[in-house]
């Protein structure tokens, strides 16, 4: 599951590993968040990332990003991608 094997969610350091690029799309389109709410984060994560020399005003941007990222998953039912789920009785 790409939210276990991702430190970089929690504690992302200087440069994006390139397993953060990979499965922030996925996470993105799993999280509890309108479709227009997704993009801006995808383009504000983006925006962080482009920034150089990194500024205070990046970092807390990406941070709240995450933590709204974070937040959205944990609210987000996460069952497989066409599992069937069972009725309670």
């Amino acid at each position: 599951m790409p939210t276990g094997s991702d430190p970089s969610l929690s504690c992302p350091t200087p440069t994006p590993h390139p397993r953060y690029c990979l499965t922030l799309p996925y996470l993105v389109w799993r999280a509890a968040l309108p479709l227009p709410l997704k993009l801006l984060l995808l383009g504000a994560v983006e925006a962080c990332w482009n920034v150089y020399p990194p500024t205070a005003r990046a970092s807390a941007l990406l941070t709240a990003c995450h933590v709204t990222l974070l937040a959205a998953l944990m609210a987000a039912r996460m069952d497989a991608p066409g599992a069937k789920t069972r009725k309670r009785v």
